[in-house]
């Protein structure tokens, strides 16, 4: 189990979570599934779930590949996989790919 808490350096919002994950053979590869309760309070709340739900996402799938990649590569390989893989997580970047992901499956709906 993982917990976290974090406040906006303004003030105006605090995240805590517990973080559970379990692993489970699949296929000749372990699965992991992850169970995370949030609890966001000020502005950070007002983005709505679906928005925190795709960032959180888009974390989760960067940090599994990184970790595959150290997990799988010669030990050398595996530095240069974690340094390529080390870089800061834009606000931006996460939000608009969220945005993106969000039209996609509207789109994607409409078209059904």
């Amino acid at each position: 189990m993982l917990k976290a808490a974090a406040r906006d350096v303004r003030n105006r919002g605090r995240a805590e979570a517990t973080i559970e994950s379990s692993l489970a053979p699949a296929n000749g590869a372990t699965r992991v599934d992850l169970v995370t309760d949030l609890a966001l309070t000020g502005t950070v709340a007002q983005f709505g779930r679906g928005l925190v739900q795709d960032i959180s996402s888009q974390l989760v799938t960067s940090f599994a590949q990184c970790l595959q990649a150290q997990l799988s590569a010669a030990p050398e390989e595996a530095d240069a996989a974690t340094a390529a893989q080390a870089k800061p997580v834009g606000g931006l970047g996460l939000f608009f790919g969220a945005i993106r992901r969000k039209l996609a499956r509207l789109f994607g709906r409409r078209q059904e």
